[in-house]
């Protein structure tokens, strides 16, 4: 597959936006740009992903070489990250810890292991994405119904596990469709209609208590979005800064809660802070690049060409935390805290 220079910066963009929504989410700034940005960054990710993914290759590959693939691309990196940020906020030890890591990751860290278990279902689900995300849609549906944004616990115990497991698969399979599709103008015209008044909705529904309606203008804004994927990716669209985060948004995404907790901890105000998250994760962006070694365990790729052959990752995860130490905690690891979303804080969540 060939890289999709337009597509880089879309997720460039995409990561930007979800840095200056946590920045916002920290310092408990409310505005409905912000809603409008959280209602589809993440769907667009996996959206991405799902567009990405070299279906072929992932179902004509040994099991071991793809774990291999993966772990030297995602899984070695944000196995780093979830140990840093344990350590960060004195997360508690236990034989458990492994199965909080996977199954219930805290703060930004639940993206890894959705996205690889999302790629084994593509490896052993019927290749018809377009089926796997209809069959899929009524979990997710549900999921979504109960919370927008997926969040919280499935199940009870040691073994529940976070919702977007079973909640973001509709659009990562539905980006995998969209990738197969022969699409037209029609189909980019009602598509762009469909995305257009799903975004409208949800502006308007800002603050509404209308969950229903919330629901439905999320999906139309979302799966539009997703569907004009094929129209984007033919564009000669290059911003070279966002292109450059766009190929390393696994870095980008991994680290940038670590650092907006050291400058608010170090009293920056959000706009200091947003400044000064971009240009340190880029900077060491850029000094990672070529050192081969160290770009792996953080998540920088190695530089390539514009024209090489491209098995996509999927872009851009947490052990027990001793919640009750949080109001003494650094200032560092309180600002962490506060990237865990409140129904994630509740060890278990039944949903029905």
């Amino acid at each position: 597959m060939i890289k999709f220079p337009a597509v880089d910066a879309l997720k460039g963009a995409l990561i930007v936006l979800v840095i200056v929504g946590h920045v916002a989410e920290v310092v408990h700034y409310d505005n409905i740009l912000f809603w409008i940005g959280a209602g589809f960054r993440m769907p667009l990710m996996f959206g991405i992903s799902g567009f990405l993914l070299n279906l072929e290759r992932i179902r004509q590959s040994p099991l071991v070489d793809i774990a291999k693939q993966y772990w030297k691309r995602m899984i070695l990196a944000w196995l780093v990250a979830s140990c840093a940020y344990a350590m960060a906020v004195a997360a508690s030890l236990s034989w458990a810890t492994p199965l909080d890591m996977i199954l219930r990751p805290d703060f930004h860290l639940w993206y890894v292991p959705v996205l690889a278990a999302m790629i084994l279902m593509a490896r052993t689900a019927p290749p018809w994405p377009l089926g796997v995300a209809v069959l899929s849609a009524p979990i997710g549906i549900g999921l979504f119904y109960a919370n927008p944004f997926g969040h919280g616990l499935v199940g009870e115990g040691v073994f529940a596990w976070d919702g977007r497991f079973l909640a973001y698969p509709l659009f990562f399979f539905f980006g995998g469709a969209v990738a197969r599709a022969r699409p037209t103008a029609t189909l980019h015209s009602i598509s762009g209609l469909v995305a257009g008044c799903g975004l409208l909705g949800w502006c308007f529904l800002y603050q509404s208590d209308n969950e229903l309606l919330k629901l439905l203008t999320y999906l139309a804004m979302d799966l539009g979005l997703i569907a004009l994927l094929p129209l984007l990716a033919r564009l000669p669209i290059r911003i070279s800064p966002l292109n450059a985060i766009g190929q390393a948004s696994l870095f980008y995404y991994l680290w940038h809660p670590m650092v907006i907790a050291l400058a608010i901890a170090h009293g920056a105000s959000p706009l200091l802070t947003l400044v000064l998250t971009l240009t340190a994760l880029c900077v060491m962006h850029r000094l990672l690049t070529n050192a081969p070694l160290p770009a792996q365990v953080f998540g920088v790729p190695q530089r390539y060409s514009a024209a090489t052959k491209y098995s996509p990752s999927g872009g851009a995860l947490s052990p027990s935390l001793d919640r009750s130490a949080a109001s003494s905690a650094s200032p560092i690891s309180a600002t962490l805290h506060r990237f865990m979303p409140t129904s994630a804080r509740q060890p278990t969540i039944e949903r029905t």
